[in-house]
């Protein structure tokens, strides 16, 4: 069976949203939340990009798999296309962080180009305030001009989109 890896914001209140997403999509979809070190504590994550993608491999091991990642959840995601050795089913990448991380950072979405654009799609609030949709669609048209990039009406970070999530991944 496939395993839908979920990769979170990194704030808190994405333990919440993990959960509750993974409630909507259960059991069809099985899926595995990322849990971040930080989150034990009681704290916002500082996700360290390399601990987590080598965590989320262990996960994945050699079963096939989706990607459903928001915010940082979906930096730390790219890095594990890059060291899977193998593509994903389908990915769903959500409030792409453009504004938050150096150009440095933002490269790892790099490894998009060579995925067929099919099997992505990404969702962007409008005028999400970490990245507006028009940036995220530029930004990726430049990486994958393939990739279906959906505009939800929102000025803010926060992607309640079950159904939309759902009907790609099945």
């Amino acid at each position: 069976m496939v395993i839908t890896e979920l990769f979170p914001g990194g704030s808190l209140k994405n333990k919440a949203w993990a959960e509750e997403i993974k409630r909507e999509l259960d059991p069809g979809l099985n899926v595995s939340v990322v849990y971040w070190n930080d989150w034990e504590k009681g704290q916002d994550a500082r996700v360290d990009f390399g601990l987590e993608s080598s965590k989320a491999l262990i996960i994945i091991g050699d079963k096939p798999y989706n990607i459903l990642a928001k915010s940082v959840g979906s930096i730390v995601a790219v890095q594990v296309l890059a060291k899977a050795g193998r593509l994903p089913e389908k990915i769903v990448l959500c409030g792409l962080p453009l504004n938050d991380f150096p150009s440095e950072i933002l490269e790892a979405y790099k490894i998009l180009s060579g995925i067929p654009a099919e099997k992505i799609l990404c969702i962007q609030n409008d005028q999400d305030p970490h990245g507006s949709f028009v940036q995220v669609k530029e930004f990726l048209a430049k990486i994958n001009p393939g990739i279906k990039v959906v505009s939800k009406p929102a000025d803010n970070h926060s992607y309640p989109y079950p159904e939309d999530f759902r009907d790609f991944l099945l």
